[in-house]
């Protein structure tokens, strides 16, 4: 789907920009369409107008409009006749009615037919203000529930990437752009920025979109489990193969296979993917049949490659191999509103998931925010609206936070410089403790800080920070989920 455009976006349960709806007014008198179109303009709307059923019907043909007002008795075609052909070629915006006497015959085929309401001439301005403000905010909202319910009862395999930013509306833009051109695309941006629904975004604007899209994070694989995962293997291969197993590139045969987190594969398993790249063949484990593979591989990473190059930690060749074209992705704390964008979509979908009617954030929250660095990115933020929808009722406040979160920004943290004076590491020295040993103080804090803290000094590779904590990787990875990193 298309990024948002922030001059057309509302997050739920803000104030609406009425700048952003452009309205039809629909009548043949002349002096109604001046008053209507005088009013619409105060309320800061766009308008047109059309004097007969004919024109509305043309207009709508060619322009998107938010709302239409139209008028119940005209010459030529009625408004009901009008809201028949509307409702014949699939026009879903709000329409209000307007009549100039009160007719409940009229009123009541009318609303059948989908009308929003219907208003008897000369309408009062503040009930005209209300009726046109509530329609189009039910309109957009019943629209976003409709996709959100697609999405949870797995209807609709399209996820949405949600921005106003220029820089990631921009990566979007480029890779929709180069979806068509069969080259290797590297993402590149810390956890939780959206990498997988970019490669996504890439694979449903390909030829390939018909096929499979098959994902897998190589830093969530034990090393002994991953060759297996990526190629395959046959029944009794290895103990406890006990059968036959579809490795993810096979999976994704004629669709597009997602590595994310390559910067993690050993350098084994390096060498045996870039011939894997190079002669577009495997051949699954103990097995002796060559699969043809026609696939497109989209990698991600949040390590800098070419720094674990120069250090001999990934391969030159490999690394040539799968960054024909890269892409990088800002962080969520370098996309501005984007926060409070995320944070109203995310509410819609926790509140339908949880039965729940949170309007917003409030005020303080709103700023809190807009301040935080949010480490952990989108995946965070989406992390802490889930909590603080269980927490709430009608408004999410600071209480309603995880204190996980409350806790750091009471302390001043920032990203990359987590335990500043007043947090709970109580010093900023760098240095790296054992989680057993930092268990005892404030756990849930001191064990995030530990963690951002190891990621940040070795560029995010999990299999050092495991070894820097003296935790296996299992419980590493369980520790950043649970922290939203």
């Amino acid at each position: 789907m298309r990024p948002v455009n922030p001059k057309k976006t509302e997050i739920h349960g803000g104030k609406m920009d009425p700048k952003t709806h452009k309205i039809l007014i629909v009548d043949d008198d002349p002096e109604i369409v001046w008053y209507i179109s005088s009013l619409v303009k105060k309320f800061g709307y766009d308008f047109e107008s059309a004097s007969n059923g004919e024109a509305c019907l043309s207009k709508i043909e060619k322009t998107a409009f938010d709302m239409v007002i139209l008028d119940i008795t005209m010459p030529g075609m009625s408004g009901v006749d009008v809201m028949k052909q509307m409702n014949e070629r699939g026009f879903k915006a709000p329409v209000i009615i307007l009549s100039a006497y009160e007719n409940v015959s009229f009123a009541v085929e009318t609303t059948k037919l989908g009308a929003y309401d219907y208003l008897v001439k000369p309408v009062d301005e503040e009930k005209f203000r209300v009726t046109v403000q509530n329609a189009l905010k039910t309109r957009e909202l019943e629209t976003e529930i409709k996709l959100l319910r697609k999405k949870i009862k797995g209807e609709d395999s399209e996820e949405e990437i949600i921005t106003g930013h220029p820089g990631f509306s921009k990566v979007v833009e480029t890779a929709r752009k180069i979806a068509g051109y069969e080259v290797s695309v590297l993402l590149l941006g810390e956890s939780g920025t959206g990498k997988e629904l970019v490669a996504k975004t890439i694979h449903r604007n390909s030829q390939r979109k018909e096929g499979l899209f098959v994902s897998i994070d190589c830093a969530t694989l034990p090393d002994n489990l991953v060759e297996s995962e990526l190629f395959g293997h046959e029944k009794g291969s290895f103990t406890g193969a006990t059968e036959a197993k579809t490795g993810r590139f096979e999976l994704a045969n004629g669709g597009s296979l997602f590595l994310d987190e390559i910067g993690n594969l050993s350098l084994n398993v390096q060498k045996k993917l870039l011939r894997v790249l190079q002669e577009r063949k495997i051949v699954r484990i103990g097995g002796r049949k060559t699969i043809d593979l026609d696939i497109r591989v989209i990698t991600a990473t949040n390590v800098d490659l070419n720094e674990a190059v120069k250090k001999g930690e990934f391969r030159d060749d490999l690394f040539h191999r799968i960054n024909e074209y890269y892409l990088e992705l800002p962080p969520l704390r370098g996309r501005g509103d984007d926060v409070l964008l995320l944070a109203g979509r995310f509410i819609m979908k926790y509140n339908l998931k949880f039965e729940k009617n949170v309007k917003e954030i409030d005020d303080e929250v709103k700023q809190i925010f807009m301040d935080y660095s949010w480490p952990g990115n989108v995946r965070e933020l989406e992390n802490t609206i889930k909590h603080a929808i269980i927490m709430a009722d009608t408004y999410i406040t600071k209480a309603n936070l995880p204190k996980s979160l409350t806790d750091r920004v009471a302390g001043g943290e920032h990203y990359g410089q987590p335990g500043m004076e007043g947090g709970a590491g109580g010093s900023d020295s760098g240095e790296i403790l054992p989680l057993k040993d930092a268990c005892g103080r404030a756990r849930e804090q001191i064990e995030r800080e530990m963690i951002v803290r190891a990621l940040n000094k070795f560029k995010w590779n999990k299999t050092k920070v495991s070894e820097a904590l003296k935790v296996d990787y299992k419980t590493l990875y369980n520790k950043m989920k649970e922290y939203g990193l």
